[in-house]
């Protein structure tokens, strides 16, 4: 996309993109939204960060060598199915509490990962030793990838969003 003029530029099509993702920054909510939904019905796949500025701040003001944007759950109970026999993986399911009781679960939903260089080096990976995170609204960490996960956001989008 290097070197495009003025006019070239404001005929792009989605089809003239190779990666179709696109992450838009801003703190103003109502500003971002729309433009989510604006470049979504274009066909892109929109990520929303509302909270790098927070999550810069955070950096600068704390001793994290990493971070990354996440949602809270309270109950988020995980199984794998090894050699078909279902075992629980994040609790163990005979003593399990009521959801009101459970601690907070943090799953990263990808919106940003920020982390030095040196953590990256000495850890060959986006986590250090030192990880903090940045807490945003449960609904906005859905990706879409498929048809089903796109009605799912879109009744998302039409409750949080209208």
């Amino acid at each position: 996309m290097k070197g495009l003029d003025a006019a070239r530029t404001a005929q792009l099509k989605i089809e003239d993109f190779e990666d179709k993702s696109l992450l838009i920054v801003d703190d103003d909510d109502p500003l971002r939204n729309r433009l989510s939904r604006a470049m979504e019905k274009k066909g892109f796949k929109v990520n929303e960060a509302k909270s790098v500025k927070e999550g810069l701040n955070i950096a600068k003001t704390n001793t994290f060598d990493s971070l990354f944007s996440c949602c809270i759950t309270d109950d988020l109970y995980l199984w794998d199915n090894k050699s078909g026999e279902l075992n629980s993986i994040n609790y163990n399911y005979k003593k399990r509490q009521r959801r009101q009781d459970n601690l907070k679960q943090y799953i990263e939903n990808g919106s940003f990962y920020l982390f030095t260089p040196d953590a990256l080096r000495k850890h060959n990976n986006r986590f250090g030793s030192k990880i903090g995170v940045v807490e945003m609204e449960f609904w906005k960490m859905f990706e879409i990838d498929t048809l089903e996960d796109f009605r799912i956001c879109e009744l998302f989008m039409k409750e949080f969003l209208s």
